[in-house]
């Protein structure tokens, strides 16, 4: 979970634990001296915020980045116990294991809502199945110590790449879901 939607859900909290300013409940309004128009600001202003960080985290795909870099980290130990072994497959074994992984989450919401584990592959949700594969790509060359990046200018250019990617990625998704009617 990234730092901004933790933050989302403790101000959540907060809100909730929060009695209004004007006595009657409901959560917290802003502080006494805000008039309602600076307090409708500040949340547009909060929002905005909001918005511009969760379109570029949107598509980084962290469970896989994660597991990734944990499981690089072991590279050398694996080097070591398998004759063989190449860094690059675990690149490559997280890119095939990347939609694996966005299905079973998918279908693990899906079941915990009470729906059918996993709808008929014409209504799979491809675009973020394609999405958050691509993204792994891209930013598993951007984390340090990958087995393709080799200098510190290349390193560079991948983390702009994924971050490039990334914005990509999420300007394309309102075409992608109109095109497919949503």
């Amino acid at each position: 979970m990234s730092i901004n939607r933790l933050t989302s859900e403790a101000l959540k909290e907060d809100f909730r634990r929060t009695p209004a300013v004007d006595g009657r409940g409901g959560g917290y309004s802003g502080p006494s001296f805000m008039t309602p128009e600076v307090q409708r600001e500040v949340a547009a202003q909060s929002n905005a915020v909001t918005a511009s960080l969760e379109s570029l985290v949107k598509y980084i795909p962290t469970e896989a980045v994660t597991l990734y870099v944990a499981t690089l980290s072991a590279a050398h130990l694996l080097r070591s116990l398998m004759p063989g072994f190449d860094a690059r497959m675990i690149y490559w074994a997280f890119f095939l294991v990347t939609p694996g992984l966005f299905l079973f989450v998918y279908a693990s919401k899906r079941a915990a809502d009470g729906m059918k584990p996993l709808p008929a592959p014409k209504e799979w949700p491809w675009w973020e199945l394609f999405a958050c594969t691509v993204a792994y790509a891209v930013w598993g060359l951007a984390v340090p110590g990958n087995p393709y990046v080799d200098s510190a200018l290349v390193g560079a250019v991948a983390a702009f790449g994924a971050v490039f990617i990334s914005t990509l990625l999420t300007l394309a998704e309102p075409i992608v879901l109109r095109s497919r009617g949503k």
